[in-house]
């Protein structure tokens, strides 16, 4: 029986009931299209037999042909493989330590002791806690888990599962096979693939030898038995014969690695027939029963290549016969060597088709070197690229599994590899999941787990006893971990961005030498993602490299869309960028660029806190502003408490306070899927989870935390980018670092314990800047306050800037203007503060085709008495404003009126667009002009209660530099060398000034591009080499140009001949020779500004 519920939907999948009806089980998914079927699973119906024995046969046949026909009515269809695994990222999860879901399990194995101390006994987790956690999952983007072997193993293996002793029972403290299909069925419903971790080349240890020698390894063989006769394998592997005796691999070459015991499990001798039509039988058993999507399968080095030939062309046909046309198989190949992981690939070995992939540990080798340690060249990795085609199969060589860390090695941030630098982290990630092949991430790498090797390595997920460092004595399924975050916008990338999964892989850069910059291009069709790493500890610059995308296309950093390149001519049209330390960037065209789904990027309390105080309000911080009504909607929090919502003014921020107060007790707070945003028009991506202990008794911590400022160093002189970072530490944990420059507001860094923030110093007034730091604990605790006084020093360039209001995409307007989509203000940069996005699709006259979507976008003010503005941090200057406008709601003037403020001046009373454009969908557009003394422009959309105040399209362009004394110094110079903008007499900032006492003014200095503050900094000639040919060395400075003039007598000043004209300045010195017959004998420069 199967009822079906059809859902036709726009978007995500639909929400679900978290509970089926009676006894229904959960939520499977029919079929794959735009509106895909759903449905709940109707428990099998299994008929009672009671047969007399003289009619035995009869009935039986009867009975078996009757249960076979319901069962192919009932059987339900297989789970449909994806189209490519390559859209697809991996999480792999160790079950026993993720999530006890169900702790009535923990002992469930007589001889799987329940130890959650002992580092090798079972711990709880558990198919239960998987399912428990698929939202968790799908938050952080995943949409495939490559679960541990589920099978029943020996009681010391029960924990990891690679040790079986029955391959057809399910492992009893992981749970039964109602707990392992339903999560399957729960986790397929949200759009996740299982991969089951299976076992062909041994079992567990239950086998030995009273022979001589035993169990080092033997080529002439042992005599077997087994350690305990009343302890034997269950069918089918019930016989000793169906075991290699060599004893213990020694030496880890072939055949001694084929033949031999891996750790000392029972090798089974898979060259036989009978044992490989059963593996290939227990197999398919677990695909037809539990509807897996994949195996990943341990060492495939130490089974011979015909197992491999029989067994995967067995499998995949099987599979396929059920409807999973795409079953993926991928072998653990545990060696570095391109060569000996790819023989294991399709036809590589020269006979059937073997394995679809194998985990790349080739590729995890260089990326510990490179990422991890921080010390090895990133040529490597181009290198093992250009390795593949010629060791793996074609369709394996952009499949490979790619990794960081697994259960087998120490894990990334170790104290033997990072160190617990998330930094170096960030960056691998981000090459992780930007990076050829399938991207598998090993569970707590987004909590910064750092164990090392085995057993250290697979710490609980879960509150529970055994873990160290991050993972110790805490619940780790924290939604707002900076690297939770981090994990879940890279997968937000890959959903978006088809090039970042099927797109080619170009290199574009690497350091053949040492630690430094890797850059490298994903292109599919007319998409290309640039992606730059720097794995040194020194800001690097990329110098200009080829890109697809032409002459004048803006590009955005999807890590941070304020910053903006422009593709120049020529054949490196992607322009030089600057990468701090351990950092990574991606660069697209902003016309292809996508809105992200929005999250909740900070909480109070934090995640898992204890001892809050019973009446403290909820806080719950999102990326992008929110629908206060989804998002109150979703809001639920267990045990119900009764309480009351309020915002922020830019909907970011909603605080839930509890009318009576929470009792001293777990509380659980959940925001389902459906909370909105309007900016981008997504919804979260799955639902979101945190809990906390409340209690009436006072928080004991009051040891604040620590913090230090690493970068930049006091008295520093900074130019373009700043990267603001240190560390921090406290007794319990570090909850957050926040950062702020002089006296503005707080923002919060990315990162605890070690923590970073970039900033881009040119948004700001040149001169001296004081950068602070602190940290709170999670009892609110605040460090002192770490500072560093420092130097802002830029050169201004020219500044453009232009939004599309309330567009989720950029848009070409009908003179070829880019007006990228818009975005919410942050420190330095630009951005809508409050407001609401709104479309209204007419068709706007006199307006091009690819520019409607320009005026048919806005964003206006929430109601018809809330303001709106648009904030842009930008160097001192004469601004020239445009705002793009059209009237499409009203149709009469007067119907609409608003106010707008430039710089808190009125620039534009009682705003009646119907009227001004000449009436309904026409086109607007209002120029402006404004002085921008402070760093900071502001023009806000004050609306006066006639209908919403709204703009389409804001404009922001310096046109000139500020010379508020008008001396001929701008502003922006006094400002870098004297801390205000005009001179003064009593600092020698004057224009007529000689502070330095080199014998040039201030206003000369300027001229010259040299400092006023350092007399060797000066326009002079350095050196005079009086021979045959004069010549002399002067100092040059960019953006001037020099003419050297000379005359053989002073007194006719008159008589001065031009000898070069229109050097350009370089920042270093130049060298004039004088060729003339006879020479001159006086020389002089000139200096040109450009």
């Amino acid at each position: 029986m199967l009822i079906l519920i059809i859902l036709l939907h726009h978007g995500k999948n639909p929400t679900l009931p978290s509970r089926p009806p009676p006894g229904q089980t959960f939520p499977r998914q029919l079929s794959h299209h735009p509106a895909p079927v759903w449905g709940w699973q109707a428990p099998p119906v299994r008929p009672t037999v009671r047969v007399m024995r003289h009619r035995r046969q009869i009935l039986l046949r009867a009975l078996a042909a009757a249960w076979l026909a319901l069962a192919a009515r009932q059987a339900p269809a297989a789970f449909p493989s994806p189209d490519d695994w390559r859209d697809l990222n991996i999480y792999q999860i160790f079950t026993d330590r993720f999530y006890d879901g169900d702790p009535s399990n923990n002992n469930a194995q007589s001889d799987a002791r329940y130890r959650p101390t002992d580092s090798r006994s079972i711990h709880g987790g558990d198919f239960k806690g998987i399912e428990l956690k698929l939202d968790y999952l799908r938050s952080l983007g995943v949409n495939a888990i490559w679960i541990s072997p589920i099978v029943l193993n020996v009681g010391g293996s029960a924990y990891h599962g690679y040790g079986a002793h029955n391959f057809y029972e399910l492992s009893p403290p992981f749970g039964t096979m109602a707990d392992l299909t339903n999560m399957v069925a729960a986790a397929h419903a949200r759009g996740i693939y299982v991969i089951v971790d299976i076992v062909c080349n041994h079992q567990g240890d239950r086998i030995s030898s009273r022979d001589s020698g035993y169990p080092a390894y033997k080529p002439s063989g042992y005599n077997l038995r087994w350690t305990r006769d009343t302890n034997r394998y269950p069918p089918p592997f019930n016989d000793l014969s169906y075991f290699h005796n060599y004893g213990n691999i020694g030496n880890y070459t072939d055949p001694e690695q084929i033949l031999g015991e891996l750790s000392g499990l029972d090798d089974l001798r898979t060259e036989d027939a009978y044992v490989r039509s059963n593996l290939v039988e227990i197999y398919k058993y677990w695909i037809r029963e539990a509807d897996v999507d994949g195996f990943r399968i341990d060492t495939v080095k130490h089974v011979e290549i015909g197992l491999w030939q029989h067994f995967n062309p067995a499998i995949r046909d099987y599979a396929a016969s059920l409807g999973k046309t795409n079953f993926f198989q991928f072998g653990e190949v545990y060696d570095g060597s391109e060569q000996k992981c790819g023989y294991y690939t399709g036809t590589k070995a020269g006979g059937a088709y073997c394995q679809d992939s194998t985990l790349d540990f080739p590729l995890y080798y260089r990326a510990d070197s490179v990422f991890a340690l921080g010390t090895g060249n990133t040529k490597q990795i181009q290198d093992h690229y250009a390795n593949i085609p010629a060791n793996f199969a074609p369709a394996a060589q952009d499949r490979l599994v790619t990794f960081l860390d697994n259960h087998d090695v120490p894990r990334f941030l170790s104290a033997g590899k990072a160190n617990n630098d998330t930094n170096r982290l960030v960056a691998a990630l981000s090459f992780l999941y930007s990076s050829r092949g399938i991207p598998c991430l090993y569970y707590g790498t987004e909590q910064a787990f750092s164990g090392a090797g085995d057993p250290n390595n697979r710490e609980d997920m879960f509150w529970g006893s055994f873990g160290s460092g991050p993972s110790a004595n805490r619940d780790n399924f924290d939604f707002t971990h900076p690297l939770f975050r981090h994990v879940a916008q890279l997968n937000n990338f890959r959903r978006l961005y088809p090039s970042l999964t099927r797109g080619t892989h170009v290199n574009l850069w690497n350091n053949p030498s040492g630690p430094g910059l890797f850059a490298y291009a994903r292109r599919l069709g007319g998409e290309e993602i640039v992606v730059v790493l720097n794995t040194a500890t020194s800001t690097q610059t990329l110098a200009a490299r080829p890109t697809t995308y032409a002459p004048g296309a803006v590009l955005v950093n999807l890590f941070n869309t304020n910053e903006i390149l422009t593709v120049t001519s020529g054949n490196d049209g992607f322009p030089s960028v600057t990468m701090p330390g351990a950092s990574a960037k991606m660069f697209i065209a902003r016309h292809l660029w996508k809105p992200l789904d929005p999250v909740v990027e900070d909480q109070s309390p934090a995640h898992g806190s204890t001892n809050v105080v019973a009446g403290a309000p909820i806080t719950l911080t999102f990326s992008q502003p929110m629908d206060a009504a989804s998002v109150e909607s979703a809001f639920s929090i267990q045990p119900l408490v009764a309480g009351s919502f309020s915002w922020s003014a830019n909907q970011t921020e909603m605080t839930f306070a509890p009318s009576a107060g929470f009792g001293a007790r777990t509380n659980r707070v959940r925001l389902a899927a459906t909370a909105y945003s309007p900016e981008s028009s997504n919804s979260f991506t799955a639902s979101f989870e945190t809990f906390f202990v409340a209690s009436t008794a006072p928080v004991e911590d009051t040891v604040p935390p620590t913090v230090q400022l690493l970068t930049p160093p006091a008295g520093e002189q900074v130019s373009g980018g700043l990267l603001i970072s240190g560390t921090a530490s406290d007794n319990v944990g570090v909850d957050r670092v926040e950062v702020r420059l002089d006296n503005q507001a707080w923002v919060t860094a990315y990162g605890t314990e070690s923590w970073s923030y970039p900033l881009d110093s040119e948004s700001f007034l040149n001169g001296t800047h004081q950068i602070q730091a602190r940290a709170r604990d999670e009892a609110g605790n605040v460090s002192t306050t770490a500072s560093a006084t420092v130097r802002f020093f830029n050169i201004p360039a020219d500044y453009v800037r232009r939004i599309s209001a309330g567009n989720p995409s950029a848009v070409t307007n009908c003179d070829g203007q880019i007006w990228m989509a818009d975005q919410e203000y942050t420190l330095g940069g630009f951005g809508y503060q409050g407001g609401s996005e709104g479309h209204i699709g007419d068709t706007i006259d006199n307006v091009c085709e690819q520019a409607q979507s320009l005026y048919q976008r806005e964003r206006y003010s929430s109601n018809d008495s809330t303001s709106f503005r648009y904030l842009f941090d930008c160097p001192p200057g004469l601004y020239a404003i445009e705002l793009l406008e059209t009237e499409t709601w009203v149709n009469e003037a007067n119907a609409r009126l608003f106010d707008i403020y430039i710089q808190g001046e009125l620039a534009q009373e009682d705003c009646d667009i119907f009227t001004l454009a000449g009436g309904q969908r026409l086109p607007l557009s209002l120029t402006y002009t404004a002085t921008v003394a402070s760093a900071r422009l502001e023009i806000e959309f004050r609306p006066k209660q006639v209908e919403n105040a709204r703009v389409s399209g804001v404009s922001v362009e310096k046109i000139a530099d500020l010379d508020t004394d008008g001396d001929g110094i701008p502003d922006w110079w006094t400002l870098a060398y004297f801390d205000h903008a005009t001179g003064q007499e009593g600092d020698s900032s004057r224009a007529g000034d000689d502070p330095d006492n080199d014998g040039l003014s201030n206003l000369h200095e300027f001229l010259a591009g040299t400092d006023p503050a350092d007399p060797g900094s000066c326009l002079r000639i350095n050196s005079l080499d009086h021979g045959a040919q004069p010549a002399f060395r002067f100092n040059t400075v960019s953006g001037r140009s020099y003419n050297i003039q000379a005359t053989r007598e002073l007194s006719k000043t008159n008589n001065w001949i031009l000898l070069r004209q229109n050097i350009p300045g370089s920042d270093a010195p130049a060298l004039f020779t004088d060729t003339n017959q006879p020479p001159f004998r006086f020389f002089r420069l000139q200096l040109d500004l450009y």
